[in-house]
């Protein structure tokens, strides 16, 4: 009983809901009407307002076309009931009614914009506002937008009264049909639920014959509730059964697992013994690297400290041998002009043994002074005594002069030379001295490296090169080619350092392994560069480079191409 009371109560309080929701839906209604209305007067105003500032040109030039067609847009909907302009006098300029065009309208009210007015159009009632279409004081026309009224006040009433009546009859009967239909429903309804208070998973639910016998709504759901009470007791002896299965596996996996967290506690004990011995090797390693750390440090330090006395005393030697020139090659000259003078004072035919004697003291000699001049030359350069003196030269003829001095040692194994200069500039600015010293070293080499019977080929061509600063810069391009010992290839570089001989070409024929270092020298003076490339199977090609005009005015022949 107490079941029915509390559905009453709660069908009563959402009736009651019901009409308060409705009374509000009223008011609500009420309330959007009139902003309906405001609505249409703001648009009413906006659109009056367009028409009279938007057909000022058009009255100034009484354009009748234009005006016409301001009106006619003037109207946004159907809602509206016609738009015109009318002069200050009251007559009608133009109208979306054309029969009204000419006709004259009261002026006896008062015109100002903005302002609205109830009339009446075609004996429909209609809301009309004003605005005036005026240039500073003076006033062309007023525009005129008219939209319909809504329903009259008196039968918006009459409706309103009679959806409240109806609105509280039908809560009533609802009300009523309610009252009846809980004492039918809520009487089987409680006893289906005295009956599931009583469930229990063992035994199931029973429904006494007269709630299963019942044919409605009702009956069914007992049926539901019979079926779902004999499946959740099957289901409960299936669950319950794999809960005991699931229990016991749980009990088997506790024990491993208990098992493994002995092992995992033993190999943890290992773990941590093996990082406290990891951790002192990593100290030990840490502290002999900072030992070998500071003993390398120290072997560094006293190989620039050695590195720094060797080139002191590479200087020192360099500035010595170019401050002792002089006093070096006086002595050389003197014994080869005293071997000249006792050849030249001997007899020809009875002295020809001293004869042979002081011409062997000549070679030597000549060769003597060949290495002191490379070792003279190596140590200005080096100390940075030598100058440049540059003029226009051409290189061709240079060419030619020094192969002319070679002629006897050529001819001695069969040596042809093969010169074939391209290049269209003849006079170059370089120092014709030192080019020369370099062209005479190369041309001696090829000669003296060059196979018997073999051909040395001598080119020279224009070229272009870049710096670092400047892009094709014309240059002149030197070659000499001979047919004979190749160098190894990680030789290339080596043989231009000083004493440096290539192993290829230790044979005996003699060389102090100045000239190409010289003559790198030479050339990186000249801001060129020079370099050596092998032929195959046999041979080797030297080239040179260097601009046709000097690239600076001072020129350090100390410097090293790098």
């Amino acid at each position: 009983m107490k079941v029915g009371i509390r559905v009453r109560l709660v069908i009563s309080l959402v009736a009651l809901m019901t009409v308060a929701l409705g009374l509000t839906a009223i008011v609500l209604i009420n309330d959007a009407d009139k902003r309906i209305e405001w609505f249409k007067h703001t648009q009413a105003l906006s659109q009056a307002k367009t028409l009279a500032e938007g057909s000022l040109d058009a009255l100034v030039t009484r354009d009748y076309e234009q005006l016409e067609r301001l009106v006619k847009s003037a109207l946004p909907s159907e809602e509206y009931a016609y738009a015109s302009l009318v002069k200050t006098d009251g007559q009608v300029l133009t109208h979306t009614d054309l029969s009204l065009i000419g006709s004259f309208v009261p002026t006896s009210r008062e015109i100002a914009a903005g302002k609205f007015y109830d009339v009446k159009y075609k004996d429909q009632p209609v809301v009309e506002v004003v605005y005036s279409s005026a240039i500073g004081d003076k006033i062309f026309a007023n525009a005129h937008v008219a939209y319909y009224q809504n329903v009259p006040n008196e039968q918006r009433e009459d409706t309103l009264n009679t959806l409240i009546i109806i609105m509280l009859v039908s809560t009533l009967a609802m009300i009523g049909g309610v009252i009846f239909l809980t004492d039918k429903i809520m009487q089987p309804v409680r006893h289906l639920t005295d009956t599931i208070s009583n469930f229990s998973l063992e035994k199931g639910i029973k429904f006494s014959p007269a709630i299963l016998n019942r044919k409605d709504e009702i009956g069914a759901l007992a049926l539901s509730f019979d079926d779902l009470s004999y499946r959740l007791s099957h289901s409960y002896k299936e669950l319950k059964k794999k809960s005991d299965e699931l229990e016991e596996k749980v009990k088997k996996r506790t024990r491993v697992l208990e098992e493994h967290s002995v092992e995992l506690e033993r190999t943890n004990n290992e773990l941590y013994e093996t990082q406290k011995e990891l951790q002192q090797h990593r100290d030990n390693l840490q502290k002999r690297v900072d030992e070998r750390t500071l003993e390398l440090k120290q072997a560094r330090d006293a190989a620039f400290e050695a590195r720094d006395q060797a080139e002191l005393a590479n200087r020192t030697k360099s500035e010595f041998l170019a401050n002792m020139s002089h006093e070096l090659r006086t002595p050389m000259h003197a014994v080869l002009g005293f071997a000249n003078l006792g050849k030249e004072k001997l007899d020809p035919e009875k002295d020809v043994q001293l004869i042979e004697m002081f011409e062997h003291i000549l070679k030597s000699g000549d060769r003597l002074m060949h290495l002191l001049n490379n070792l003279l030359d190596l140590a200005r350069m080096e100390a940075g005594y030598s100058e440049l003196h540059l003029g226009e030269n051409d290189l061709p003829s240079l060419i030619d002069m020094y192969i002319q001095g070679y002629q006897e040692e050529m001819q001695a194994k069969h040596l042809t030379v093969d010169t074939k200069y391209s290049s269209a500039e003849n006079n170059t600015i370089f120092d014709g001295k030192m080019i020369g010293q370099v062209v005479d070293n190369l041309i001696g080499n090829a000669v003296k490296f060059s196979a018997v019977k073999s051909t040395i080929r001598i080119g020279v061509v224009d070229q272009t090169m870049d710096t670092a600063t400047e892009k094709n810069i014309p240059c002149i391009h030197f070659s000499i080619t001979n047919l004979g010992i190749s160098i190894p290839e990680d030789e290339l570089e080596q043989i231009f350092d000083n004493f440096i001989q290539s192993t290829a070409t230790k044979t005996g024929a003699g060389g102090t392994g100045l000239g190409l270092s010289i003559s790198r020298s030479i050339i990186a003076a000249h801001k060129g560069k020079i370099w050596a490339e092998n032929l195959m199977p046999d041979g080797v090609v030297f080239h040179f480079i260097i601009p046709m005009q000097p690239l600076i005015k001072e020129i350090d022949l100390s410097a090293q191409p790098g």
